[in-house]
């Protein structure tokens, strides 16, 4: 079986040199000549080595086994057969010399048809050679061409050239949909996988959710036919594609446990992208993550190796398990075995992002090793990560600021407050939008205020990394609410390194409330057998494969974490309760309000309406 290694993750990410597969490797001279004309669609191609192993797995492993042995007759166009394969002849003797093609075929696609240029196309990039406008034009010709004249197979020849380019004219993306959802069922689950490797690649959505329905349908059906990593590219497109459907996720985590696919798998980075495409679409199944989980690190720490973990790949594992918040306390020592592997195989120089990433699903578990903090908040890593190519600013602020938080004896306390202060302030931009667009923020806001008056009630970030707004109220010793005026802390947005004598414990004087508004977003979706007993208590009685939104995902749950060891009292509404707020009248709302707020903090609201 042909290990790609997530290659179009890394290739899409620019990580290798932009030189790496210029037009000719091998003839720098003749492809500086060359380069001449529009050049509007090329970025970045991917390595030959890499093109070249797909490139083998086609002629393997799917429809295209038998793509050069004929040639469709609409690609004979001007050019006899004969004249053609002396033609081929001649160019593999030129390019097995290493010369370059003197006279190139890019000035002649519309005479020689979509098939004959595909199979030039190969021979190039099997000798390592590329004409600069070959493929754009390529791409062109195809635009305009009849692909119901073209068999299946070439469809598929089309897409790998452009994911082998990185780029591609939007209305030929929309071309081959189109094709893809006429016929579908005429193309293999692996070809299928192929075609999603150049959406993916070229960074293009899927649009049609019938289509995707559909693709998601044959992945679970035909499972035991794909290979593992076309299973990663039709994943990775419906994830960008933005596919939702709960019923595909539970058949699909039920599928995998069946056919034995984990224990078949000896690539962890198989095992991290079901993970992560799991924990994307913010779907916990229980059976699978833990299966998952056991299968990821016995892969990571056998002493027999046979394929050998990137540290990019713990890292992005423990992301999403971190995102699906899997049992933080009762696996941490499982946790801390990924820790010691991703320690040994850590490749920093090339890929310092992988230890933000680590840390980032670190920190939503509750686990913040000291000496990869040390790493992450050196200044020279910093300035790395902060660099356009890696943008990882957002983790850095979500970690530092968690540090503020958790860990009040770090020793490096003063390094993650000077990175939470650069990035803190980036995000109040932000603010005043959420809040005209979130639901039922506004009018639950101004119920309250109505309640208790406008200026006992705040608005704000309290906890400006998570960039979601809540509603604050501070209340005196005998439960009234404080003028914001009189808060302790008057800046909410620098969250200050805490000693371990105040850190998280509530003020004396003030008691602080933070009321969250819950949305579906912030929540996973899982089936009553993923959920313990004390979770579901209260809910309706429903099927096993209906979709539960109790469970905070990880973000949201490290948020409330924080918040508690702030000393705030928080008060979740559900989406549920949100909705049903934002629909009511104003009087019907300030009594529910009023309620929940005397269930919650035992604040007499009517005693502190008279006061204001």
């Amino acid at each position: 079986m042909l290990a790609l290694r997530n290659i179009t993750r890394v290739t899409s990410r620019g990580l290798f040199p932009t030189n790496i597969c210029s037009p000719s490797l091998r003839h720098a001279s003749v492809s500086n000549k060359q380069r001449t004309g529009n050049d509007r669609f090329e970025r970045n191609p991917v390595p030959f080595r890499v093109a070249n192993k797909i490139l083998t797995f086609m002629k393997r492993r799917s429809i295209m086994a038998d793509m050069n042995k004929t040639l469709n007759a609409t690609s004979m166009n001007t050019v006899t057969e004969k004249e053609w394969n002396s033609e081929i002849q001649d160019l593999k003797k030129t390019l097995s010399g290493g010369h370059g093609v003197e006279k190139g075929f890019s000035t002649r696609i519309s005479d020689i048809g979509l098939d004959k240029s595909l199979q030039v196309a190969d021979l190039y990039v099997s000798h390592n050679y590329m004409e600069v406008m070959f493929l754009p034009r390529l791409f062109d010709y195809a635009l305009h061409a009849d692909f119901s004249a073209y068999p299946p197979k070439t469809v598929v020849h089309l897409m790998y050239f452009v994911y082998f380019h990185g780029r591609a004219p939007s209305m030929l993306f929309k071309k081959v949909e189109d094709y893809l959802s006429n016929n579908l069922e005429l193309l293999h689950i692996n070809d299928i996988g192929l075609i999603c490797l150049g959406f993916f690649r070229g960074n293009v959505r899927i649009l049609s959710y019938e289509l995707l329905d559909r693709i998601s349908q044959r992945l679970v059906d035909q499972l035991e036919f794909v290979e593992k990593n076309m299973l990663i590219n039709i994943t990775k497109v419906l994830s960008h594609s933005s596919f939702f459907k709960f019923s595909f996720f539970q058949n699909f985590a039920d599928k995998i446990l069946t056919v034995s696919f984990i224990e078949t798998t000896i690539n962890p980075s198989v095992l991290m992208h079901i993970a992560s495409f799991y924990a994307s679409a913010s779907v916990y199944h229980k059976p699978l993550t833990q299966s998952l989980m056991s299968a990821f690190v016995r892969l990571c720490t056998h002493s027999d190796l046979k394929v050998k973990p990137r540290s990019k790949d713990i890292a992005q594992f423990v992301k999403a398990m971190g995102m699906l918040c899997h049992e933080p306390v009762s696996e941490k020592m499982t946790y801390m075995k990924l820790v010691e592997a991703y320690k040994r195989f850590e490749e920093e120089r090339t890929h310092p992002e992988s230890l933000a990433d680590m840390l980032h699903g670190l920190s939503y578990l509750g686990i913040l090793p000291t000496d990869m903090l040390d790493m992450l908040f050196h200044p020279e890593k910093v300035n790395l990560l902060k660099g356009p190519r890696r943008s990882k600013e957002l983790q850095l602020r979500l970690v530092s600021n968690i540090v503020l938080i958790e860990c009040p004896d770090y020793a490096g306390l003063q390094q993650a407050w000077n990175v939470a202060q650069e990035f803190n302030a980036q995000g109040w931009r932000n603010f005043q939008q959420e809040i005209n667009i979130r639901r039922g923020f506004k009018e639950i806001h101004k119920s309250l205020a109505n309640m208790l008056g406008a200026d006992r009630v705040k608005a704000d970030y309290i906890l400006p990394h998570y960039r979601s707004a809540n509603i604050e109220l501070r209340l005196d010793a005998s439960n009234h609410p404080i003028k914001t005026g009189d808060y302790d802390n008057q800046d909410p947005w620098n969250v200050q390194p805490l000693d371990t004598k105040h850190g998280s414990e509530p003020s004396v004087t003030q008691h602080k409330i933070a009321i969250e508004l819950g949305s579906i977003r912030q929540f996973l979706s899982s089936d009553s057998l993923s959920l313990d007993a004390t979770t579901l208590k209260g809910l309706p009685v429903t099927s096993s494969n209906q979709a539960h939104h109790v469970k905070l995902n990880g973000h949201n749950q490290t948020k409330m974490r924080n918040l508690n060891q702030l000393g705030y009292k928080v008060i979740m509404l559900h989406p549920h309760e949100v909705n049903e707020l934002a629909d009511m009248k104003e009087d019907e709302r300030r009594r529910v309000l009023c309620e929940r707020l005397h269930k919650e903090t035992g604040m007499d609201v009517q005693v502190c309406q008279m006061e204001s």
